[in-house]
């Protein structure tokens, strides 16, 4: 599952917030036109999830078999060949608008709505439970006392 990174100038499969569905495929089965997430290469984004479409296949300065692979929404090639053992899968689908609250959660913002203070609330909730259960505890054991 990746969250994609998708320019908004024209019309694409998906956008940025989506979630991607990819399936692992063998890298060798994969045709022009196939749409494929791989671990990036490029020196601009170097280990990131990238999601783009084969627009031919080839091969790296190496000889090893790989992939051009570009941008729908720019159509602008990207810089290095993806070879095949940076091919994490083939498209199958996606969730639109998802990916969005998953990189809201990754700002402060987001971590503090959406973690700490939920986490702070139990603890609160927790603190009052046992203060409730220790009032009734005392209270049980001074009417033993009374009896």
């Amino acid at each position: 599952m990746t969250v994609a990174k998708v320019n908004r100038t024209k019309k694409a499969l998906f956008n940025a917030g989506d979630i991607v569905f990819v399936k692992g495929v063998d890298a060798s089965t994969l045709k022009e036109g196939d749409i494929i997430s791989y671990a990036s290469q490029n020196s601009h984004n170097f280990g990131e999830t990238v999601t783009h479409k084969i627009r031919r296949l080839t091969s790296d300065a190496e000889g090893n078999p790989g992939f051009v692979t570009y941008g729908t929404t720019t159509d602008t090639d990207d810089e290095t060949v993806v070879t095949y053992p940076y091919v994490l899968g083939k498209y199958t689908g996606h969730l639109p608008k998802v990916g969005a609250f998953f990189q809201f959660l990754k700002t402060t913002p987001g971590y503090i709505v959406c973690i700490l203070t939920p986490f702070l609330l139990l603890i609160l909730l927790q603190g009052l439970n046992c203060i409730k259960l220790f009032r009734r505890y005392k209270q049980e054991q001074l009417d033993e006392m009374q009896a």
